[in-house]
């Protein structure tokens, strides 16, 4: 004997699993622009070392004359 309620059980479960995957991938979504954003950033942040070094480097030999 079967259960009725096998098929909308399990199209219940298949209704979750596809939500939770929506969800999912909109995270995914949101770390890889976070990913983006903290690269762009790290980028400026390393330019902003090599100018600093640099402006360093050139007041010492200004001082040094």
């Amino acid at each position: 004997m079967s259960d009725p309620n096998i098929p909308t059980s399990l199209n219940r479960i298949a209704d979750a699993l596809f939500a939770q995957s929506k969800a999912m991938s909109r995270q995914v979504k949101v770390a890889e622009r976070q990913l983006d954003i903290a690269t762009v950033m790290l980028e400026l942040q390393q330019q902003n070392l090599a100018t600093s070094r640099a402006l360093e480097e050139s007041l010492t030999a200004q001082r040094r004359g």
